[in-house]
């Protein structure tokens, strides 16, 4: 909950050889201050936890039935507001609409310059692309003005605040596949056009060379449309690698990178909603024709796997009171970014960077942390911590048990964010979720979400280290969960199902048990 204050208390923890442990020195001074005629900070504090902290401890966990001196560590912390975390985020999602609304804005043709078109041959069946658009957008501009381009630079409060906010231009690619374009039998009317966000440290080029991407968009009458992740594509990567060799206060810049990404991406969904369907590039020569729709507008769905489904969760979220997306789909996402990268299988390599900056692995641990208060603005663990004030779309989330790549606890904690509800035939029912018994389809309500693990056998069990003999863990072994998820049948039906008909469907009837992760 955003600003709210909690006490953690550690009772009963033993050591390896099974003894209870004794309470911190320090907690037990603090505790057996008394009051002075001048009170000290510590006085202060001693006072407070006795008569504060741990009444409240003892109420909300009457069984322990603890005394003080059973206690054996505790510590307070207080959340930070709405406003606090959210509240630049909020500014330039409210910010870009009002300047793309006004009048002043003027025509899209005024703001969209086509750099090329590719042209696929759509003769056949095989065959899914029928052509590739490279463009860029004007975007409302947030970040320094004396260089605004740079990877490194920070919101600037003048643009923010002011009442002038300059645009610069962002890329994108279209992608329209065969089905649109043909009159044949493998024919379809458009249904949806889909953003797509990319993985960590990609790019727009992973819409351009995914083929699973290709055929769900020609089987299924999709245009698609992507950009780079801004904060986090594969042109940040310098400033990732001197944030974690050198300079970890630039993860800020990291920070606000992707929050001008997320103006990026409302832009150019605010776009495709008004104008990308009457562009020149939408048109083919004859015998090919674009088929648009004949009885329905197509719905606007953001799709988002890895870090897509990560930042994908907040974008989706964040843009709730725009009404820019009809719905969204997230594939083996995660939250919060500190519990997500110690658990990744590719961890090690940036633990070794990090390590060329920290003495200890344990500086590591807090530096995590540290950032994580920088990270929730631009996450779920933020944009939809409670209460709950804004909208959000209606939501599908999928993730695979023994995911080597994105812990499938964070995955849960993101379900847990959205209030995401799960069907009964599923491997297990995740702590905190309801559970949907005796139906197998249900009708994707105003801000529901649908949460579906599968669970992969072999890879979930060789998953966790053992220890080695000198008291360490080996390295999360890596598999092929993260990718096999989204190529599942029966989860790209209900994918399908959910993207074309606005309905949930349980893809567990067969209990959602895969032996191992092979594709």
């Amino acid at each position: 909950n955003h600003n709210t204050t909690y006490a953690v208390a550690i009772v009963n923890a033993l050591d390896m050889e099974g003894n209870v442990l004794a309470p911190s020195k320090g907690l037990v001074s603090l505790l057996n201050l008394n009051e002075s005629a001048v009170p000290t900070e510590a006085n202060k504090r001693s006072i407070y936890y006795r008569d504060t902290v741990i009444p409240a401890l003892k109420a909300a966990a009457p069984w322990l039935k603890t005394t003080e001196s059973q206690i054996q560590l505790l510590f307070d912390f207080h959340t930070a507001s709405a406003k606090s975390q959210l509240g630049i985020a909020r500014t330039v999602r409210d910010k870009t609409m009002q300047q793309l609304k006004s009048s002043t804005w003027g025509n899209w043709s005024d703001h969209i310059k086509v750099i090329r078109t590719v042209d696929g041959r759509c003769r056949r069946p095989t065959h899914r692309v029928a052509r590739v658009v490279h463009a860029e957008v004007d975007v409302p501009w947030y970040l320094t003005i004396d260089s605004p381009r740079h990877r490194a630079s920070f919101i600037d409060k003048r643009a923010l605040y002011g009442d002038q906010t300059p645009v610069e231009p962002v890329k994108f690619v279209v992608l329209i596949p065969c089905s649109l374009v043909g009159r044949g039998a493998n024919s379809t009317n458009l249904t949806a056009v889909i953003d797509f966000g990319h993985s960590f440290l990609y790019s727009r080029q992973q819409l351009i060379d995914s083929s699973f991407l290709h055929k769900m968009a020609n089987d299924n009458g999709y245009v698609m449309v992507a950009t780079n992740w801004r904060g986090m594509s594969r042109l940040d990567l310098p400033v990732i690698l001197r944030t974690f060799v050198a300079e970890p206060n630039l993860f800020q810049a990291a920070r606000d990178n992707l929050i001008q990404g997320y103006a990026a991406k409302m832009t150019i969904q605010k776009f495709c909603r008004e104008a990308l369907l009457d562009m020149d590039f939408m048109k083919f020569r004859p015998p090919r024709a674009f088929q648009r729709y004949n009885l329905t507008e197509p719905r606007y769905i953001f799709f988002g796997t890895s870090q897509g489904g990560i930042l994908g969760g907040a974008y989706s979220a964040l843009t709730g009171p725009t009404g820019l997306l009809d719905a969204t789909v997230l594939g083996n996402p995660g939250t919060p970014f500190g519990l997500l990268m110690p658990r990744s299988d590719i961890f090690p390599k940036y633990l070794k960077l990090l390590l060329l900056n920290l003495h200890y692995r344990r500086h590591v641990r807090i530096v995590l942390s540290l950032m994580q208060m920088a990270w929730d603005t631009v996450e779920v663990s933020g944009v939809l911590a409670l209460p709950l004030t804004e909208p959000h779309p209606k939501a599908l989330i999928f993730t695979g048990l023994g995911d080597s790549t994105v812990t499938t606890l964070g995955a849960e904690v993101f379900a847990r964010a959205y209030g995401a509800r799960t069907f009964a035939n599923g491997p297990r029912n995740p702590y905190g979720l309801d559970v949907l018994h005796g139906v197998s389809t249900t009708s994707a309500k105003q801000q529901e979400a649908l949460f579906t693990e599968l669970l992969y056998q072999k890879n979930l069990l060789e998953l966790y280290p053992n220890k080695t003999k000198h008291g360490g863990t080996q390295k999360v072994k890596h598999n092929d969960v993260h990718v096999c998820t989204r190529l599942d049948p029966a989860l790209e039906k209900q994918t399908q199902e959910f993207i074309l008909r606005d309905t949930f469907i349980d893809a567990c009837l067969d209990g959602c048990i895969r032996s191992n992760a092979s594709c």
